[in-house]
């Protein structure tokens, strides 16, 4: 802690506590019905288009988009990233019509391709320390970025077309002070291919990728039961409207809470120790989602749900530095291929929300507790083979 703190961290801080947590709160209040301005009004349907439609670009482009900044810069693909949300964003305020609105979404969905160039941006210049850092200081400042968008967004009397452009150039600026930053190139001496093939390889032979890709595919039904736990919480107790109300705005705050301690839990651990920063708030993580469908209060379910968002932030932290620290060439290929392997684990967790009704939701919390504690094995496995190398 009172190592000076580089000059790439506070950059990348600064950058990430504005683009991805403050500008994108703006727009909150006019995603709904008129979903842009006041004078385009669109059907829920198709907002369910334009929203899919973001999130498939998105996903869809991710392998490519990481080849593309291995092999012109990660810097550049980063900017590039924000050059496109904030084009987006202003085209979309611009739009008169659900068809500009749908093209206006193209960019903006391609955007979100170049989700992990910055962390292999960052990681190349400032390593595990550095990325440590950067990770509690996120979960510190990300707080009152958040806080600070939505207050503007709800008490503020722009109209939704300004929201929209205003978010848009905060974007674009941030893009251009982006490429300011130092660069660095990857292999633009390697092909395409021989980049994407190096990324797959990679997890194929290393070990330590590929227990991290399982742990992440035993956690799946954490994301479904902490998607759930809400309405659990409802129905356990039979609230009144009032008193759900209430219960939105003590979980918010919960989740301030839990990401301002473990940003300082993260920042105060010193040199980065994976058992610590991993294993262990694994652990407590999987004992937290057993225990609360237990949890005879309504104070004590807010503690337990309190701790899970605690250690899952803290895994998850550890986890992303284990990953770049486990990575021998082309970081943004080969960590975005390890995060969409991973990523399956979402989308299968969303499935489990399907198979369990109200009825059953003690059994979704056990089973996810069971199998987050039951994916540390892969965790610790993983460690004990980077600490032997």
């Amino acid at each position: 802690m009172s190592r000076r703190i580089p000059v790439n961290v506070i950059k990348y801080v600064i950058i990430l506590a504005i683009s991805e947590y403050f500008i994108k709160q703006l727009p909150i209040p006019y995603e709904g019905g008129t979903m842009i301005h006041e004078q385009l009004v669109i059907t829920l349907p198709q907002i369910a288009v334009i929203m899919s439609t973001v999130t498939i670009l998105g996903f869809a482009l991710q392998y490519f988009c990481s080849i593309l900044a291995d092999k012109y810069g990660r810097r550049l693909a980063w900017a590039i990233s924000l050059f496109l949300f904030g084009g987006g964003m202003v085209l979309m305020a611009l739009a008169t019509s659900y068809r500009m609105a749908f093209i206006a979404s193209i960019p903006w969905g391609v955007s979100t391709a170049f989700a992990w160039t910055s962390v292999a941006w960052l990681f190349d210049h400032e390593g595990k320390e550095g990325l440590k850092t950067a990770y509690g200081l996120i979960y510190i400042v990300s707080v009152l970025s958040i806080v600070a968008g939505m207050e503007i967004a709800l008490k503020g009397e722009s109209s939704p077309r300004m929201v929209i452009v205003s978010t848009g150039v905060i974007a674009l600026v941030l893009g251009g002070w982006v490429m300011t930053f130092p660069e660095n190139y990857g292999n633009r001496s390697s092909s395409w291919l021989e980049i994407a093939k190096t990324g797959i390889r990679q997890v194929m032979s290393r070990r330590i990728l590929q227990l991290i890709v399982l742990y992440s595919l035993f956690t799946a039904p954490t994301v479904s039961a902490a998607g759930m736990s809400q309405f659990y919480l409802e129905e356990k107790f039979v609230f009144s409207f009032n008193e759900i109300v209430q219960s939105y705005e003590i979980v918010f705050y919960i989740s301030i809470v839990a990401a301002l301690f473990a940003g300082i839990t993260v920042l105060v651990l010193g040199k980065p120790d994976y058992r610590k920063l991993a294993v262990y708030p694994a652990v407590f993580m999987g004992v937290s989602y057993v225990l609360l469908p237990l949890a005879p209060t309504v104070s004590l379910f807010y503690i337990l749900k309190g701790g899970c968002s605690f250690f899952s932030l803290i895994t998850t932290a550890g986890i992303m530095i284990l990953i770049n620290d486990s990575i021998l060439e082309n970081r943004a290929t080969t960590l975005t291929f390890v995060l969409m392997l991973g990523g399956f684990s979402k989308v299968s967790g969303h499935l489990w929300t399907m198979y369990f009704d109200s009825q059953r939701w003690e059994i979704l919390f056990l089973i996810s507790g069971v199998l987050a504690m039951t994916a540390v094995l892969f965790l610790f496995w993983a460690v004990k083979l980077h600490e032997k190398q």
